[in-house]
């Protein structure tokens, strides 16, 4: 019996080769370009968010350089520091108090352009108190206070600054963190013997008027930035919701060293943002492919 045969016109045997070789080359050329333009997208938005960290600690850096100026105006004013030793009548005091201690804490409050609390502690509570804001409070306007010594000598935070001999630095201390708040805290040193403590500022500045504004961090996409202190190993300010311990999502982290200081910014970066344009690229490149393909068929 014999078998029967399909008999294949010699066209469609050459057309099926044909037919396959378009498809691997628009696969081909589908892939490349999927993974280049993807590339591309991640790479911009990783540069939008490292530009936006760099101005974030350019803004911080500035502000917390102006700050310290003020503090080393104070510490190497020979005058004001004369004002605050004065033991006088309480006359005599008062026009001291008016004369040459006021404007010296009255004049950055005005140059600065964000709100910031200038405190200056006297032992002896030689002058009149300025109580100012609620300290408990969150910082609305720029205000002065002129406070006793012996109100935070007591104080936990106080006492470690004076075992561990720590000065001059930037530090959350007393109710800070729950403001998110951060403070400059300096001694003054007498002239006369430079080591007894005439006095003891501290200025201090929300957190978010440093970074200056956070338009390029969009939190609601899952973005989250923070403020780190190394020498802590804590986040002092945190914007966003991401936990990066947990492992539970894949972070690109951006760190940014703010110089002088302890302090780094740190990005957390989902995948997903990075890759959020990944799905309309690839259905835009499918399409494109297919037509490509029925085109050449």
């Amino acid at each position: 019996m014999r078998r029967l045969t399909t008999y294949m016109p010699f066209t469609y045997k050459m057309m099926i080769p044909y037919l396959l070789l378009v498809l691997l080359t628009d696969v081909f050329i589908g892939y490349i370009s999927y993974s280049m333009l993807t590339d591309s997208r991640t790479e911009m938005a990783e540069t939008n968010i490292r530009t936006g960290m760099e101005q974030a600690r350019n803004n911080i850096r500035y502000q917390m350089d102006e700050i310290q100026r003020m503090s080393d105006n104070l510490f190497s004013s020979q005058p004001f520091q004369r004002a605050i030793e004065l033991k006088g009548t309480p006359f005599e005091n008062y026009l001291t108090l008016i004369d040459d201690i006021l404007p010296q804490l009255t004049a950055p409050l005005q140059l600065f352009g964000n709100k910031i609390r200038f405190m200056l502690y006297t032992p002896d509570n030689i002058h009149n108190v300025i109580p100012g804001d609620n300290l408990n409070e969150p910082i609305e306007d720029s205000d002065y206070y002129i406070l006793p010594l012996e109100e935070i000598t007591g104080q936990e935070w106080f006492q470690s600054l004076q075992n561990s001999k720590r000065d001059n630095i930037w530090l959350q201390i007393d109710t800070d963190q729950k403001l998110n708040n951060i403070s400059h805290v300096r001694r003054l040193i007498s002239f006369s013997d430079n080591t007894t403590m005439v006095g003891f500022i501290r200025i201090t500045v929300p957190l978010e008027d440093l970074f200056g504004g956070f338009e390029t961090f969009p939190v609601e996409e899952g973005i989250t930035l923070r403020l780190v202190d190394k020498a802590a190993g804590t986040a002092i300010f945190q914007r966003g919701t991401a936990d990066y311990d947990a492992g539970h999502e894949k972070f690109l982290s951006l760190h940014e060293q703010i110089p002088g200081s302890d302090l780094v910014i740190e990005t957390l970066v989902p995948q997903k943002y990075l890759t959020q344009d990944a799905g309309r690229l690839r259905m835009v490149i499918l399409a494109a492919c297919t037509l490509s393909f029925l085109v050449m068929t």
